[in-house]
């Protein structure tokens, strides 16, 4: 093992410790609604097809976290469901920028899929509605969404999802293509008003150590408690989608309270949207 991986390792034990004594070491340096979301350029790839960029930063450095660029393209619905539009997530941390990514090994790529697979549920489930993406009776638009890290980000899934609402509450189509006016409003394609929670469970026995769960988790705690549950939920608190993560076996009373607190942080960041 590396110099670097033993450091991590110890790292990740030291978290988990302090975890089950009702304390945290490494508390997320920023809140998920204050980040920073500006369109950075609009570019014309081809007939029928535009990509937009918008860049997402900390609140307070402006240091630059990730790009997502939201790819819109007039396809036949051979792309899709008859009726509805489709949409490719692609993620990817930045190893040129961020030295402290090492190798894609099996254990990253397995991470960076899961990751994705997140990140595409959520806004499959509940925030895009793919009903509005068709057309005419031949013709949808395909969305591709590529988010690329160039830090180390705290609460990923979360961070993404939140950017992801407030790009589409503004215009996401361009009107370089051919398409509808009404597809062209800003929020025409949101199905609902929704926000994701990641909720992190140190242990099935967690209660005993007077300590329940950790949202709003730094990059370091997501890696080290490899137990939590993704919680989307809507402006009235009903739940769209839920996605367990980790090998961990979690008791029933554990993951009810785990998706009740992920729906209240939810609601109190959706009052920070409108």
């Amino acid at each position: 093992m590396s110099t670097e991986g033993l450091r991590t390792q110890l790292l990740n034990e030291q978290i988990r410790n302090q975890f089950r004594k009702g304390s945290r070491i490494a508390k997320a340096e920023y809140n998920v609604c204050d980040l920073s979301v500006q369109t950075q350029s609009w570019i014309a790839t081809a007939k029928n097809s535009s990509k937009t960029y918008y860049q997402v930063a900390r609140p307070s450095s402006s240091e630059l976290l990730f790009h997502i660029g939201v790819s819109a393209q007039v396809v036949p619905f051979m792309y899709g469901k008859i009726g509805e539009g489709n949409m490719v997530v692609n993620y990817s941390p930045s190893q040129l920028v961020d030295p402290a990514q090492e190798a894609w090994n099996t254990q990253t790529n397995a991470q960076i899929i899961e990751q994705t697979r997140l990140i595409d549920r959520g806004l499959r489930s509940s925030l895009i509605d793919f009903k509005k993406l068709a057309v005419s009776d031949e013709l949808c638009v395909k969305l591709d969404i590529d988010i690329v890290s160039y830090s180390r980000v705290d609460s990923l899934v979360d961070s993404v999802y939140y950017a992801m609402l407030r790009i589409f509450k503004g215009s996401v189509l361009p009107d370089t293509l051919d398409l509808p006016v009404d597809m062209l409003a800003p929020g025409a394609l949101i199905k609902k008003t929704c926000l994701s929670t990641t909720v992190h469970i140190g242990s099935s026995t967690t209660q005993e150590f007077g300590y329940d769960f950790i949202v709003d988790a730094s990059h370091a705690e997501e890696i080290a408690l490899n137990c939590s549950v993704l919680v989307v939920s809507d402006e009235d608190g009903r739940i769209r989608a839920l996605q367990k993560k980790g090998f961990e076996s979690v008791e029933t009373r554990i993951l009810l309270k785990a998706v009740e607190t992920g729906v209240r942080q939810n609601s109190r960041r959706l009052e920070n949207v409108h």
